[in-house]
């Protein structure tokens, strides 16, 4: 139903019920619970910064950057666009919104696409705190299968396993803020013993 006015609290309620709709059961590890955690890192992130957070829009980031991710089966054109305008979202908000989630991805920052707003910056350390670690490891092993890609092959750069070469031990490098670096050292950390063990066990050595 189309709001009568604009209204922040209510924008992120029906955010959540997209979120719901679209992401709820998603299987590539791109689920409602990965956009939830993202949110809580973001926040924390956010506590950490010196400049000014506008809460707001980093959460409302947060919950509609993985809507029209092209690498997820529902991907679909226009319904950030539809939310927004349907929660009557101001023009301005719209276009920071729109500029974040654009620059949002790996891939983006690939093709010289950096996050200049302060939101934008700790959103993608939070997002890319999610490839990385615990978690990072599961979400990409669960992609993996969900595309029907083998866990391991030699000379075959579509494997799961070389994605974290490939990928995500690049990430800590490209953190934007100072305890995003830290959270993903750590996590780095992790991905790399579990590689080595990984390694071990494909070796069959002790």
């Amino acid at each position: 139903m189309k709001m009568l006015n604009f209204s922040k609290p209510q924008t992120i309620t029906n955010a959540y019920d997209l979120v719901t709709k679209y992401l709820g059961t998603e299987p590539t590890g791109h689920d409602s619970f990965h956009i939830e955690r993202v949110i809580k890192l973001a926040l924390h992130i956010a506590n950490s910064v010196e400049e000014e957070v506008d809460l707001f829009l980093l959460e409302l980031s947060a919950l509609l950057h993985d809507i029209e991710d092209p690498k997820l089966d529902h991907g679909g054109q226009n319904i950030v666009k539809t939310f927004l305008d349907t929660n009557l979202v101001p023009h301005d908000y719209q276009l920071k919104i729109n500029d974040i989630i654009a620059n949002l991805s790996y891939s983006a920052s690939l093709k010289g696409k950096f996050e200049t707003q302060i939101e934008g910056k700790i959103l993608q350390d939070a997002d890319r705190l999610e490839a990385l670690g615990a978690i990072g490891i599961a979400r990409t092993f669960a992609y993996g299968g969900h595309k029907g890609r083998s866990i391991v092959a030699d000379n075959d750069p579509t494997s799961t396993i070389h994605h974290f070469e490939d990928k995500l031990l690049k990430l800590e490098s490209l953190m934007n803020t100072e305890e995003g670096k830290k959270r993903a050292q750590r996590r780095t950390r992790f991905i790399k013993l579990y590689l080595a063990q990984f390694e071990s066990e494909i070796k069959i050595k002790d």
